[in-house]
């Protein structure tokens, strides 16, 4: 409740971005909407990291934050999107590995050049959409590994990728442009 934020942010000494993730936290619409006037109160709060797909709802949000937040992008395939209607930025698994191919579709959505940037998204969103036929953190550390950044398996209880799930992503990603990024 707004009480609990305003006594918790007052203790905090850091800078405070909401993330709103509606697959994990189901945090849904009528909720945010509700809780963005409690946050855009608090005095430590700068920003939401905006990881759900409705960007009507990104839209209604960064309208009535005015310029009182910054919203940066969660969902990777969906960065220009974002760019399009206000973010300011983006944080995501995939740019461990994809940030030359993010970097491209940024600079050409800054100098204007939207076929440039749907291009690049498009091949963004082909190597992060093959992601999802596997569980995404395994595959997202293999990928990193396949790149030689080895950081490791995934911890308990989340699943790892069988050695055959391994080859296969790692063709797969080959196939899609992984080496061409």
């Amino acid at each position: 409740d707004e009480r609990a934020a305003m006594n918790v942010s007052g203790h905090v000494f850091c800078v405070l971005f909401f993330f709103n993730d509606t697959a994990t936290t189901e945090i849904y619409t009528l909720s945010l909407h509700a809780a963005l006037p409690i946050l855009l109160q608090l005095p430590n709060f700068v920003g939401l990291k905006f990881s759900d797909p409705n960007f009507v709802l990104f839209q209604q949000l960064k309208r009535h934050a005015g310029s009182d937040a910054q919203f940066v992008c969660g969902v990777d395939c969906m960065l220009l999107s974002s760019l399009l209607l206000g973010g300011e930025g983006a944080v995501g698994s995939t740019y461990n590995f994809l940030l030359p191919l993010f970097a491209k579709e940024w600079k050409a959505y800054a100098r204007g050049e939207l076929e440039t940037a749907r291009s690049l998204q498009a091949q963004a969103n082909k190597l992060v959409l093959l992601l999802d036929d596997y569980p995404h953190i395994a595959a997202v550390k293999e990928t990193l590994r396949i790149l030689d950044l080895d950081i490791g398996e995934p911890r308990p209880p989340l699943c790892r990728l069988h050695p055959d799930e391994k080859k296969e992503l790692a063709g797969q990603l080959a196939d899609n442009g992984l080496w061409e990024v």
